[in-house]
């Protein structure tokens, strides 16, 4: 006589990752450092959550936004 055992799975549903995490804009993003080390600029959102390019001196923090892009992507 054979005998089938009939396990029951339950699947359960992970949470969702939120779309901002996936497809929002980075903190900061592609740091580029200047040939003399001094400085360092990156791509981050400002105030608007607009893309822009950043510098800061490496030696304090004194970031600074040099692109004034009114919209992302344009």
């Amino acid at each position: 006589m054979t005998t089938t055992t009939t396990e029951k799975i339950t699947t359960q549903s992970s949470p969702l990752i939120p779309r901002e995490i996936l497809f929002g804009n980075p903190e900061r993003t592609s740091p580029k450092l200047s040939p003399d080390g001094k400085y360092l600029a990156y791509i981050a959102p400002d105030e608007k959550n607009v893309l822009q390019v950043w510098v800061r001196n490496t030696e304090k923090e004194d970031d600074r936004k040099v692109t004034a892009d009114k919209k992302t992507g344009h």
